[in-house]
């Protein structure tokens, strides 16, 4: 594994562990409807940030792909819609 992809995976586990942690203490002691409403922008801002990975993702293999020679346009569209099974490929 390179280094930029130990990087990637690290800020992934790193923002996942933010949404959930700040997702379960947010929610202690509120109503139904509150907890409701901070579980879905958490969710919002996961998917954000899994989106924005994505691309990263996708942008880095398509470079890759570039410079060894083979079809940028179909490595990072691999990246982009299999994600991280898109880079053990």
């Amino acid at each position: 594994m390179t280094r930029y992809a130990r990087l990637v995976r690290v800020l992934a586990m790193m923002a996942l562990l933010i949404v959930v942690v700040g997702a379960g203490t947010a929610v202690a002691g509120m109503s139904d409807d509150e907890a409701a409403m901070v579980v879905a922008i958490a969710g919002g801002i996961g998917g954000c940030i899994g989106c924005v990975i994505n691309i990263a993702l996708a942008w880095w293999m398509a470079k890759d792909a570039g410079a060894k020679g083979q079809s940028p346009a179909l490595w990072g569209a691999l990246g982009f819609f299999l994600g991280w099974v898109g880079l053990v490929i």
